[in-house]
Formats: C-alpha cells, sequence, structure tokens
C-alpha cells in the first residue's frame, strides 16, 4: 500500500505532492545508506556524476557572479536530487516487499491509471453529448483531433506522459501474459492519441515478435496492431490523415520559395485542414453513390426533415484569435525582437524548414563548434536546453516561477527559446511534438557537454543494462525509455523515469528469485 500510495503521489504533475512524497517516504522510511560505489553501486551514479558537472560549469564559468543565476542553479540541484532520492526508495520498496506483493501494486497502479483515463474519455462524452468525441467538431474543434490531449490519466500531467505509462503497461503486462490488462493499457494508450509513443510500441513489438515472444504473446501483439487499426480506420480517422500528412510534406518536400501541393495553403489551421478534406472526401463518396442525375429521374415524397447545423459552419470550426498565453509569447517576441532572428519574422515557418526538432539539434552542434571551451562539460544547468530553463523564463512555460527571479540565458534566448517561440506564438497547428525543441539528448549535450552525455550511456543506461533479463520486460521497456528520451525532458518530468526504475528493479527481482532459492 506505501509503495502504490508513493507511485500515486510522485507521478502527480505538481511539484509540491512530489516533494511530499519523498518527505512521507523519508519519515517512514529513514534508511539512507545509499550504497554508493563505483563496482556494483546499489543505485545508479548518473545522478551525483551529472551534479557534479553542474556543479563544475557553475564554478568554471563564474555563474556564482549572477544571484538570479544562483536560484537557477539551486531549483536544478534540487530536481537532481529530487530524481536520486526517488530511485532510493523505489529500491528500498522493492528491496524490503514480497516480489507478488510489488506485482500486485503495479496491477492496481495501472489499473488506477486506466479506470481515470476512461473517467476523462467519459466526461468529455457527457460535455459534448457526442458518443465518439473524436469525431465531434462543436465548441470550436475544441476536442476532434485533440481530444487525446484531454486524456492525461492518473498523474493528470501531458497526455503524452499517460501514453507512455500505457505503453510500459502494454510491455509490462504481454510479459506477463494478462491479457484483460494488455488490452486495458492498449485502449488507453490509443485514447490518448499520441503517433510518436505508438510508433515507438510499433518498433517495439516489432523486437519482441522476432526475438523474444511465444505463440501466445505474438497472438496478443497482433491484437493490439488490429486495436490501432480500428482506432485510425473508424474512432480517428482524421488523426491518421494528419499523421500520413505530417510524414507526406517531409517527404515530398521543396525548395525554399517553391510552392509544394501540401504547402500551398499553409496560411490555414492545418488541422482544420486535414478536418476539412475529410469531411469532403465524405460528401464525394456520397455524391458517387447517389449522383444528382439519378435522383432526379425517380420522382420522390420529400420527406419532413429535422433540421441539422452546419458542421462546416463559424461555431465548429476552430478559433483563429490568440489566448492569453500566446498573446504574453507575442509581446515577448516583441520585446526581445532582435535577439529572436526566428521568432521575429512575421510569416510561420514554412515546410522547407527542417522540424523544430532538427533545428534544436542543429543549433547544439553549432554551439559547440563555435564555444570549444563548453565542448567537454556544456553550457552549464539552465542556461541551453531544459525544463528548468523554460520555467526560469517566468512565462509559465513549464511551471510557475517568480517573475522577480527570472532568468533568461542569452544561449537559450537565442537558440532554444527561439526556435519553442517561432512555432507555440503560432496557430495551434504548429504546436506538434516535432516542432518543441526539448529532448534529453540535447539538454544533456547542450548543458552537461560530453561529460554528460558520457555519463548518460554509462553510468545510467549502463547500470540498469546489466541488470536487463532476456526474457523479462526490462529489455523492450528500455527501448521505450530511450526513445521516449527524443522528446521532452523527461528527468526533470519526475514521472515516468522513475516507473521504469520501479519496473526494472521489480523484474530484477523475479527473475532472480529461483536462482536465489
Amino acid at each position: 500500500m506505501r509503495f502504490l500510495l508513493f507511485l500515486v503521489l510522485f507521478l502527480d504533475v505538481k511539484l509540491i505532492v512530489k516533494v511530499g512524497a519523498l518527505v512521507i517516504c523519508c519519515l517512514l522510511q529513514p534508511d539512507f545508506k545509499w550504497g554508493i560505489r563505483f563496482r556494483n553501486s546499489r543505485l545508479p551514479l548518473f545522478y551525483p556524476f551529472i551534479a557534479g558537472i553542474a556543479c563544475l560549469n557553475w564554478i568554471l564559468f563564474k555563474g556564482w557572479r549572477d544571484m538570479d543565476y544562483n536560484l537557477v542553479a539551486i531549483t536544478g540541484m534540487l530536481f537532481w536530487a529530487l530524481c536520486f532520492l526517488g530511485v532510493h526508495q523505489v529500491r528500498l520498496f522493492t528491496e524490503k516487499t514480497d516480489t507478488e506483493l510489488l506485482h500486485r501494486t503495479l496491477l492496481v497502479f495501472f489499473l488506477l491509471n486506466a479506470l481515470i483515463s476512461v473517467a476523462q474519455v467519459a466526461h468529455i462524452i457527457w460535455e459534448t453529448k457526442a458518443l465518439n468525441p473524436y469525431l465531434y467538431q462543436g465548441d470550436f474543434q475544441r476536442y476532434f483531433i485533440s481530444t487525446g490531449d484531454y486524456i492525461k490519466g492518473l498523474s493528470f500531467d501531458t497526455s503524452t506522459t499517460n501514453a507512455l505509462i500505457n505503453a510500459f503497461g502494454v510491455v509490462y503486462f504481454l510479459a506477463r501474459k494478462q491479457g484483460w490488462m494488455l488490452v486495458c493499457c492498449m485502449a488507453c494508450l490509443l485514447a490518448t492519441g499520441s503517433n510518436f509513443t505508438n510508433l515507438l510500441l510499433l518498433a517495439v513489438f516489432g523486437y519482441l515478435f522476432i526475438f523474444d515472444s511465444d505463440k501466445e504473446q505474438k497472438g496478443g501483439i497482433i491484437l493490439c496492431l488490429l486495436m490501432g487499426v480500428i482506432f485510425l480506420g473508424k474512432v480517428s480517422p482524421q488523426n491518421n490523415h494528419y499523421t500520413e500528412e505530417t510524414f507526406a510534406s517531409r517527404v515530398h518536400r521543396t525548395a525554399p520559395g517553391a510552392v509544394s501541393p501540401i504547402a500551398a495553403d499553409q496560411g490555414e489551421a492545418k488541422k482544420a485542414a486535414f478536418a476539412q478534406s475529410y469531411l469532403d472526401s465524405l460528401s464525394n463518396e456520397r455524391v458517387k453513390l447517389h449522383p444528382p442525375e439519378a435522383r432526379t429521374q425517380v420522382p420522390v415524397v420529400a420527406p419532413r426533415v429535422i433540421p441539422v447545423e452546419d458542421i462546416n459552419s463559424a461555431p465548429y470550426q476552430r478559433r483563429s484569435d490568440t489566448n492569453t498565453i500566446q498573446r504574453k509569447l507575442l509581446q515577448f517576441i516583441e520585446t526581445n525582437r532582435e535577439a529572436l532572428p526566428l521568432a521575429s519574422q512575421p510569416e510561420a515557418p514554412d515546410e522547407a524548414r527542417p522540424l523544430g526538432k532538427g533545428l534544436a539539434f542543429s543549433q547544439i552542434f553549432s554551439f559547440l563548434g563555435e564555444h570549444p571551451a563548453k565542448i567537454l562539460t556544456g553550457d552549464g544547468m539552465g542556461n541551453f536546453s531544459s525544463k528548468l530553463a523554460f520555467r526560469t523564463t517566468g512565462l509559465d512555460i513549464a511551471g510557475g516561477y517568480p517573475s522577480r527571479y527570472a532568468y533568461i540565458s542569452p544561449d537559450f534566448l537565442g537558440h532554444h527559446l527561439d526556435i519553442y517561440l517561432a512555432y507555440f506564438s503560432r496557430p495551434k497547428q504548429w504546436h506538434s511534438l516535432t516542432n518543441s525543441p526539448d529532448s534529453v539528448y540535447g539538454q544533456l549535450l547542450g548543458e552537461y557537454g560530453v561529460l554528460g552525455l558520457a555519463a548518460f550511456v554509462l553510468l545510467y543506461i549502463g547500470f540498469f543494462g546489466k541488470r536487463l533479463k532476456k526474457h523479462g520486460y526490462s529489455i523492450p521497456l528500455l527501448l521505450l525509455l530511450t526513445g521516449s528520451f527524443w522528446m521532452g525532458y523527461w528527468f526533470e518530468q519526475l514521472s515516468v523515469v522513475l516507473l521504469f526504475e520501479a519496473m526494472i528493479f521489480i523484474d530484477c527481482k523475479t527473475v532472480l528469485k529461483p536462482a536465489i532459492s
């Protein structure tokens, strides 16, 4: 029960709840024997090592001279401390709790997450009075293709967080051959509409199907794939069209200045255009089945028609006005126009330009090439690319921060913040994961340098890599996590990384138990 409560509280979106969960656990389990050693360490050395790099940068680049940055550094160290304390508590729980009880705890955790996800879908259905809100275009298309954004699960964090949690659940229950929970987690994953997570899971399914699954598990994989096909074909077909168009726009790019068929209507809302295209295709199919000339040949008595609102009228379309957050971002751009070469452009980025994610990595390599002294240890915590850097802007992008102590590094302002503002100050069709500069790999390389990236590979992946068991769920779980690190600052998110760590420790204990006895 304590372990379940800890997982539920620590994965909550609010930082104060996470801190409270750790404080409670430290009081209930006052065991601070870390077991830190260079060989056979009890906990991953990555966390103290990365904090050490941050301290080294603070001294080398004289960050202590800036009082506002000192608060940034303290905040950043707090995040890494929470990560370390979290994995310590998880290790304590897995060491002191019976293996079967640990598995029952995970079962209840994933079941609670699924029930809350279903409740969130039911709330949307009740609000819209539409059995399938993924096709509902009322309320200025508040839901429709974006319905999945509101399925946040037990953590009440982003829908992407919920998607990854459910992807972990799919892998876990597939390995344990618990079909009803496998279907449950897969349904919740699809409900979030996270195309990136779906693609990650598809790759993991490929690995499992070829290398590590029996006949029964292969059947489970096929069942999950069929669920995905049905969801994209019947429940949310416009999401499928959106994914196809997004990939097509990158495969068939034209040179700058040229106009491709996909880029021709770039000024219109992209998702709205996909929706309109989908509706038009349905209308064309009806015309083919019942052409006008066929209808005029046979006189019919006009039935009584119940008035139906036009789905293409104004009440069913997206709002074009800017919201409060966008106005705040636009005002910031206007104030800092000279330092924002991308965001200050009057037009949105065109299709010939790389995705925001690609621009972000090119900026990192260019920056390190121009500043060779920072290749080894990076630009410093909160100075180039991290959730901390976004949070301390005071723009309420990644959580609250006292505006009077707001800190923005010039390197962050002219690079990753510029990319973010260039896309996310625009209408919603630009707000894609592929256009967001956030990435764990970018954070490590940009703020902690080659040493930080090497520490991650050797001291984190290496730590858990030694504990992976061929026939457990550890390997596919690691593939999911490392793949997700291309999108998001997951260490600072303080959610799915800790769940991953808990599940790996439990898997190790489960596999090793027969050998020990």
